[in-house]
């Protein structure tokens, strides 16, 4: 594939408590962001890393005090990616979106409403 890290072996990045986190994690995130962005490889290697970091710290810490959080997620994706469900085309970024899938797309709009929700409450 056209994947920056797809050539990189499944291997352990960093771990929150008892959640490991992979290369595939950052493959996934990167995929997402790309979509997001609409943009092939917006951040460096580091960056992204720190990315990951950042948005599953903020996500498990703040988890417990979203109560709106599915409504926002799934307004987000009407619209910013429910697009690539209609493109008739195998363009660079449907081949990614189908790659990714709903499920994956969902869980990185959660962790970063998750971060932003964080943000404003301090």
């Amino acid at each position: 594939t056209n994947n920056t890290f797809a050539l990189e072996k499944n291997r352990i990045i960093f771990k929150i408590g008892d959640e490991v986190f992979s290369s595939i994690d950052l493959e996934e995130r990167n995929n997402y962001l790309q979509l997001l962005n609409e943009k092939k490889n917006i951040l460096a290697k580091n960056d992204l890393i720190k990315d990951l970091v950042s948005i599953n710290l903020f996500s498990i810490n703040s988890k417990k005090n979203i109560s709106n959080l599915n409504d926002y997620k799934l307004q987000l994706y009407e619209e910013f990616f429910k697009k690539y469900e209609k493109y008739e085309n195998k363009n660079e970024f449907k081949i990614i979106f189908e790659r990714l899938g709903k499920e994956k797309i969902y869980e990185n709009l959660e962790k970063d409403l998750g971060q932003l929700f964080l943000h404003q409450c301090q």
